[in-house]
């Protein structure tokens, strides 16, 4: 009976998962397309002397478009060069390291290496690391 339970519980969770992006996505065109469509219908009426059918529409779409356009070219130009590193092999390797202190670990992706002089030119490894320790992730999963 637990087990039935935790089904109809896991598929209720994921038909919320699904229909809440689709209704956001839905209420957000509509509120988007009726706002438009009352502000900018008189006004092109005024302006060319009639009624431009499908305004509202077009207007809908090219406001996501736009913004599609300057979130890739400034975000993701930002996120490009962040991200760009001059070694090809970029977070090939996946390591596990210590974090904060012993017996806690986190993940962590090798970036490069460089040699430390101190330690008679000891190769190191360059680790770009996550901020979420295992032992927390588990947890939370759990």
């Amino acid at each position: 009976m637990k087990s039935f339970f935790r089904h109809i519980r896991t598929y209720i969770f994921r038909g919320l998962l699904a229909i809440v992006p689709l209704a956001l996505c839905f209420f957000s065109v509509k509120i988007l397309y009726t706002t438009i469509d009352r502000r900018f219908t008189p006004m092109m009426e005024q302006i060319v002397g009639f009624t431009f059918p499908g305004l509202g529409i077009l207007l809908v779409l090219a406001t996501p478009y736009v913004l599609g356009v300057v979130t890739t070219n400034v975000v993701g130009r930002q996120l490009a060069v962040t991200l760009s590193v001059p070694d090809k092999r970029v977070f090939k390797r996946v390591v596990l390291v210590e974090y904060l202190k012993p017996g806690i670990r986190t993940i962590g992706f090798v970036t490069g290496t460089i040699r430390d002089r101190k330690s008679n030119d000891e190769a190191l490894l360059k680790v770009f690391a996550q901020h979420l320790p295992i032992r927390r992730l588990v947890q939370w999963w759990q």
